[in-house]
């Protein structure tokens, strides 16, 4: 005998999904291929803070039914599974891997937070703001590049040292402006 309870928490697939209004319908395969209304994806928040992330058609997800109103439902999250193992078993790493093979990983053991993007498409990494941007570090900062590296600015360009300064150039090195000034 079924209770009210039985069907509460449900395993199906998206069958489709709703990027605008955040929701997703579910087909679920063990009651005769049954889809679904839309069913808003749970995410850590909403109000203030924001988080938004949709699932792709065919990921398989859990679903929380009301017991006392069946037809209302939210899609809790995916699940890793035998076939679908996590990508490594490190309490330490956060990781999140888009399809393209961008990854964003953080290690709270080593307070390391690494990026990659793969090769191909329009590869960047854009940080617009109104205010200033800070990067302090005690150790060293490289910047390579296999091309140009451009710094620009509508105003002043400071290099200051506390010790040497050295400019290395394996052919030229150009100095262009209205007035040089050398002490």
């Amino acid at each position: 005998m079924r209770d009210k309870y039985t069907d509460a928490i449900r395993i199906g697939k998206v069958s489709s999904i709703d990027p605008i209004k955040g929701t997703a319908q579910v087909t679920f395969e063990d009651r005769e291929d049954i889809v679904s209304g839309d069913l808003p994806i749970l995410v850590p928040f909403t109000l203030e803070d924001k988080a938004y992330y949709m699932p792709a058609v065919e990921e398989r997800v859990r679903v929380l039914f009301d017991p006392e109103a069946p037809s209302r439902g939210c899609i809790i999250g995916s699940y890793y599974a035998d076939t679908r193992l996590p990508p490594f078993g490190d309490e330490n790493k956060a990781y999140v891997y888009f399809k393209d093979g961008t990854l964003l990983e953080y290690d709270k053991k080593l307070h390391r937070l690494a990026v990659y993007i793969p090769e191909g498409g329009e590869k960047s990494i854009d940080v617009f703001t109104e205010s200033d941007i800070s990067v302090q570090t005690s150790g060293k900062v490289t910047i390579e590049a296999a091309k140009e590296i451009d710094v620009l600015s509508e105003q002043t360009i400071t290099i200051m040292a506390l010790q040497d300064i050295n400019i290395t150039a394996a052919t030229n090195v150009n100095v262009t402006a209205a007035t040089i000034n050398l002490n």
